[in-house]
């Protein structure tokens, strides 16, 4: 997962506690065809929901009705669409904690207010963060492990703000108790689906379910205290030990990452939900900004983006646009077949702080232009009103060129797609500088003599880094490039 900003945190613990009205009564593929060809594509907007016991993060306060939320993106989109292009919006995470009540509330309500409405209803999953609510699964069979002594993991680190959030401790994927539990939960969200779904179908109104997504950046996750991969205990389900390669343990987890994300599409498939309506969701890792002693796979917490794409489900990603970031998804897109693939999470700015595309017509280009048929939007009414203007990712989502091209795309316009300003920060020329201060810094340093320049200027140089505020990083290796080259 991306490490998200203290601002982000806004995201997990101001959640809106959703609450349903009364409403008012009225395994094939579907595709919603348009003229028997092409596929409804839809603008969604995710609205956060917790039940009773919470999702695993401390607080969900009341807000009112989600309808309300809802209400407020129609009135200020100001289209709807059409079976061509459709607004709605996206209900979840719905947990392993809630009760299988609470599940069937959210799933009715949701569609109730999609009719009610005439806008799409889409579904996300949380496949495994927030289960603490099940005693079931607290037990030493259903949790990682940290280490090949069988260390249990006490926590879960999700990187979510600073400091980090700590939730359950990382379930062990292939337990039978793990799989038991998501083999059940996706039969019953498969089943209040499809009742859903058929009532559509029959009223002519098939287009207003969007999907369902199978997972939350899913992935093998980082134990709190150690800051490190877990993935021990699903490893040795799979008769594994110390003694095997690196690349074979992480082919290993990236399978049992697979296989995990299958079990939930099939169950969902088996109830009754189209296969071509199911999607996964996996965090986009950038190759070119790896950590340290990291392999990509183990970077993408052993779900690179060969995962996202399977037989049982089509493929979707977190799309929060670094430089390179639709430049690499295309390209992966591509490599498998220009498959329709979703954005499953994203606003058009970049998590550490730095601007994303030009404009949000742009973004949603870069998804809707190259096969995307889903986006979901985040961050629309977090925080509620004293956040409106303050949070960057709102200030992303609602400002009034946002509103354009959402409103653009719903009335089938051609988006268009802006280059990126060449004054714009780019990772990629700001690693470059830093390579040539490394390569030739110490040269200047012996032909001055002024060490303690050097000095004070590098450490600006890394406090800024290790702050993650890039943007004033480059402009302190500028700098130090001016004084090397006076």
């Amino acid at each position: 997962m991306r490490p998200k900003t203290n601002l982000f945190v806004l995201l997990a613990i101001q959640l809106t506690f959703l609450t349903f009205g009364s409403a008012p009564t009225s395994a094939s593929k579907d595709n919603c065809l348009l003229h028997g060809s092409a596929e409804t594509r839809y603008l969604l907007f995710q609205i956060f929901t917790a039940g009773p016991g919470g999702a695993g993060l401390p607080v969900f306060p009341q807000q009112g009705q989600y309808a309300t939320t809802v209400q407020d993106i129609i009135a200020r989109v100001g289209v709807k669409g059409d079976r061509e292009n459709k607004l709605g919006f996206t209900l979840g995470p719905l947990t392993l904690s809630q009760s299988d009540d609470d599940i069937r509330r959210l799933i009715d309500g949701g569609f109730d207010l999609a009719k009610r409405e005439d806008v799409a209803v889409a579904f996300h999953i949380d496949d495994q963060m927030f289960w603490d609510g099940r005693k079931d699964l607290a037990t030493k069979d259903s949790i990682e492990w940290t280490d090949w002594n069988g260390t249990l993991a006490k926590a879960r680190r999700l990187e979510w703000g600073d400091p980090p959030a700590r939730v359950a401790p990382p379930l062990c994927l292939n337990s039978q108790g793990v799989q038991a539990a998501a083999s059940q939960r996706a039969r019953l969200i498969g089943t209040e689906i499809k009742k859903h779904v058929d009532a559509l179908k029959a009223s002519g109104k098939d287009c207003l379910f969007a999907g369902v997504f199978a997972g939350w950046e899913s992935m093998i996750g980082k134990d709190f205290d150690t800051n490190r991969l877990v993935g021990y205990h699903a490893l040795k389900n799979r008769g594994l030990d110390a003694s095997r390669s690196r690349a074979e343990l992480d082919q290993a987890l990236t399978n049992t990452v697979r296989d995990f994300i299958e079990l939930w599409a099939r169950e969902l498939v088996r109830a009754g939900v189209p296969s071509n309506k199911i999607y996964c969701h996996l965090a986009f890792a950038d190759k070119a900004n790896l950590p340290p002693a990291t392999t990509f796979i183990q970077a993408s917490g052993y779900a690179p983006p060969d995962v996202a794409f399977d037989k049982l489900y089509r493929a979707g990603f977190s799309t929060y646009p670094s430089e390179d970031t639709f430049d690499q998804l295309h390209a992966e897109v591509q490599k498998h077949g220009n498959q329709p693939w979703i954005s499953a999470e994203g606003t058009n700015v970049v998590p550490n702080g730095m601007s994303g595309e030009p404009t949000m017509e742009t973004y949603l280009g870069k998804m809707f232009n190259h096969g995307a048929v889903i986006t979901n939007v985040y961050s629309w009414g977090i925080g509620g009103e004293s956040e409106r203007n303050r949070n960057m990712f709102r200030r992303a989502t609602e400002n009034g060129e946002a509103l354009a091209a959402y409103a653009k795309f719903l009335r089938g316009k051609p988006l268009v797609e802006q280059e990126r300003s060449p004054n714009t920060f780019s990772v990629n020329r700001f690693r470059g500088k830093i390579e040539t201060i490394q390569k030739e810094l110490p040269s200047w340093v012996a032909r001055t003599g002024r060490p303690d320049i050097a000095q004070s200027h590098m450490q600006k140089l890394d406090a800024f880094i290790k702050a993650g505020r890039l943007q004033d990083a480059d402009a302190a290796a500028n700098e130090i490039l001016k004084l090397m080259h006076q």
